[in-house]
């Protein structure tokens, strides 16, 4: 047993290089994979960054045109009567979900003057359903 511990070391020593060689490899895959992932983080970072600016130009607009058309449409006395049949119209969830559509609608649209033009319409379809 003695020698086979003293043969298993001094084979474990003359294969030393052996065995640096292979880790030196493994850390050189995974310096590579780590390089590689590092040149990729970077752009896709920048690509995520310019779709969520994009995402919110488009809900701007829509709430900016959704909102300016509402105001239009209220006349000032008309504000009050018109906030409470709003929170009545929001209690149906029918109504909640068409809002939640919209809005997402808009956010996914292709341009901002769609958002904008979604903005106008929904703003004009929630005048005459209130």
């Amino acid at each position: 047993m003695k020698d086979g511990l003293i043969e298993f070391s001094k084979n474990c020593i003359d294969q030393i290089s052996e065995l640096d060689d292979a880790i030196d490899n493994f850390t050189d895959v995974v310096t590579d994979f780590t390089d590689t992932s590092t040149d990729l983080v970077g752009p896709i970072k920048s690509i995520s960054n310019i779709y969520k600016f994009i995402q919110r130009r488009k809900f701007k607009s829509f709430i900016t045109e959704y909102s300016k058309n509402l105001k239009n449409a209220f006349k000032e006395g008309e504000k009050l009567e018109k906030s409470l049949e709003l929170q009545q119209y929001l209690k149906k969830e029918i109504n909640r979900n068409f809002i939640y559509e919209t809005i997402n609608g808009a956010i996914e649209a292709k341009s901002v003057d769609c958002s904008l033009v979604i903005g106008y319409l929904s703003s004009q379809l929630l005048v005459k359903q209130i």
